[in-house]
């Protein structure tokens, strides 16, 4: 279970670093953004020991305050495969009948330095709250992220038939616009993909 750790409002924390403004500007102009940095970027928010440790600010159009506190993940997981034998391994949340996911070849570098400190930090930007989530990374998490990868490499796997990739998405919330990443998760549920912003 995620779970909120810290929140605070967003005004007054890009107020105190111009790089988090930033990055939520950039992470504004998509459906489902994240920026990967480190902990300065959260000067006010963070103990200044975890300055240095990596951090993932997500944004979501479709992401709650209450879908953020009632989160589980993040977990390993492989993308659905729509319609395709091309596999990708991805961090998932998920909550309620949603998920939302990072390609972790996005934010590898971020993964490896998790592993070093201990720890990933995670700022969710929900309307005018920053949401602090941090979560804990050990051997056993850098090893089911090294069997995901690899899976997702040499796995065959059953591809559905196109008819019912169109019967599952047609039971899905109407896409945002024609940019939004979309794939069916593993309980069948939509899975919305995070672009990452630079």
């Amino acid at each position: 279970m995620s779970g909120i750790e810290f929140k605070c409002k967003l005004s007054d924390a890009v107020r105190d670093s111009g790089g988090l403004a930033e990055a939520v500007k950039r992470l504004q102009a998509v459906h489902h953004g994240v920026f990967v940095g480190n902990g300065a970027l959260l000067p006010t928010l963070i103990d200044p020991e975890a300055a240095d440790a990596p951090l993932l600010i997500i944004r979501s159009e479709r992401v709650s305050e209450g879908w953020v506190d009632g989160s589980c993940g993040p977990e390993f997981a492989v993308d659905g495969c729509d319609n395709s034998f091309g596999a990708s391994p991805y961090l998932v949340w998920s909550a309620g009948d949603m998920t939302l996911a990072v390609a972790t070849m996005d934010i590898s570098e971020a993964l490896n330095a998790a592993a070093a400190h201990g720890i990933m930090l995670v700022a969710w930007v929900v309307g005018d709250s920053v949401i602090i989530t941090p979560f804990s990374v050990n051997e056993d998490m850098m090893y089911d992220w090294y069997c995901m990868s690899r899976a997702s490499q040499i796995l065959l796997r059953f591809v559905p038939s196109d008819e019912y990739v169109k019967s599952v998405h047609a039971g899905f919330p109407p896409l945002l616009s024609d940019v939004e990443q979309r794939f069916i998760g593993d309980q069948g549920e939509p899975t919305y993909v995070a672009e990452l912003c630079e």
